[in-house]
């Protein structure tokens, strides 16, 4: 007996020592892409999103006074002279250093003319020796008077600054800490947020109208048929971005292809014509171009997988064909379908170029806005912030997606 249990139990070991041997192999080829991933995709998109609400540099810039004001409330009235006086002594410095600008920026989320503000103030205390800092600051402006400037002061020195999240949900806090939309009404973030999900869900229902004939087609056809098919497809995806979106703006424009074939047939006057680029037509019309092949793609492969025979099973009990197609076919297609949409959608909401090359001024998308404020105005905790709410919608729709799938692939049931 006991040389029975040790005959089946040396093999077991082996097994064991044999699979352990294995995942340690699986993780050390596994090390180069994680390490990888880690610092090239994963730190950076860290250290973005980090400045959506983190950024030290105007605590720094006057470190005094943020010290001064942690003891000091709004209740108790305007601040003594030795906050006010450490707080003149380091705008003057940070004036001479160029770097009073940064705590301005911070201050304009709450007080817009927060820079003008300060540099006067500076300026002031500079030159008014003779009184004391709290007159000096007065005579440059009357709001250093008001206990409201010094409250966003304090909050405007804080490291951790979670307002940049406001900003882009269109709102502000006002000088009394109470969140309000903006004043001008125009809501350009959310209403390009808005913009971003309807022309992303309007190009994933095109691309499905479009893509799901062209795969149910190719799965039709021979192999050597459908590669050619498939490449035909992938054409897109060969060629150079601008040189489609340039091909796309001769067909679309006043003056191109299209108007000129509508006016040549009758069906459009020379006074008629109209354009379909530098608007949100031409931002549809060009990404479902581009985005095409994404639902293909998954709609073929799955559509492969499903069994000729189960079309001519419902035939064969007496269902239409047309009526075998949706009961039978269609179903079977649900997880193509899933993904098909999911990768449009998701990559169609991050798209930068397209949108900024044809959308003109009514066709951008939230990426547009994410790169002006990067490239131009350089409000890069705005941007920070903008690109995290993008993360979060995308990273939503990726989760519910795969949580759908694990409970069985009913992902639209």
């Amino acid at each position: 007996m006991a040389v029975l249990i040790s005959q089946h139990e040396v093999p077991s070991a082996g097994r064991k020592r044999i699979s352990l041997n294995g995942s340690i192999g699986t993780i050390v080829l596994l090390t180069p892409l994680i390490a990888f991933m880690s610092f090239f995709f994963f730190l950076p998109i860290g250290i973005m999103m980090s400045r959506s609400f983190y950024d030290p540099e105007p605590s720094l810039i006057l470190s005094k006074t943020k010290d001064d004001l942690k003891q000091w409330q709004p209740a108790q009235g305007l601040p003594n002279e030795v906050i006010v006086s450490d707080f003149a002594q380091e705008i003057t410095q940070a004036e001479k250093q160029h770097q009073l600008s940064k705590v301005g920026d911070r201050m304009k989320d709450r007080m817009p003319m927060a820079s003008q503000l300060l540099r006067s103030a500076a300026t002031a205390v500079s030159r008014s020796s003779a009184i004391s800092p709290l007159d000096a600051l007065v005579r440059s402006d009357p709001a250093w008077r008001n206990v409201n400037t010094w409250s966003v002061l304090k909050s405007s020195l804080s490291s951790v600054y979670p307002d940049k999240y406001l900003g882009a949900l269109d709102l502000v806090r006002s000088p009394n800490d109470k969140i309000v939309p903006v004043d001008d009404g125009s809501f350009v973030n959310l209403r390009t947020f808005w913009r971003t999900i309807w022309m992303s869900g309007a190009i994933c229902l095109a691309c499905l109208i479009l893509g799901y004939p062209v795969a149910y087609l190719m799965c039709q056809l021979s192999p050597s048929k459908a590669s050619i098919c498939m490449t035909a497809v992938l054409i897109p995806y060969w060629t150079s971005a601008l040189v489609r979106t340039t091909g796309w703006i001769v067909l679309l424009q006043r003056e191109g292809v299209v108007n000129k074939v509508l006016m040549a047939l009758g069906l459009l006057a020379p006074d008629r014509r109209f354009s379909m680029i530098f608007n949100m037509s031409g931002t549809l019309i060009v990404m479902v171009h581009v985005l095409l092949p994404v639902m293909i793609l998954p709609l073929y492969s799955v559509m492969l997988k499903i069994p000729p025979s189960q079309m001519r099973a419902a035939t064969s009990l007496g269902a239409h064909p047309l009526r075998a197609f949706a009961t039978v076919f269609v179903p079977l297609s649900r997880p193509g379908i899933a993904g098909g949409v999911t990768l449009v959608f998701m990559l169609s909401v991050g798209f930068y170029a397209t949108p900024a090359l044809v959308g003109g001024a009514h066709g951008t998308f939230i990426g547009n806005i994410i790169a002006y404020h990067m490239q131009t105005s350089l409000n890069w905790g705005l941007a920070a912030a903008l690109s995290s709410l993008l993360f979060a919608l995308v990273l939503g729709i990726y989760v519910f997606y795969a949580g759908r799938v694990a409970r069985g692939g009913k992902v639209f049931a």
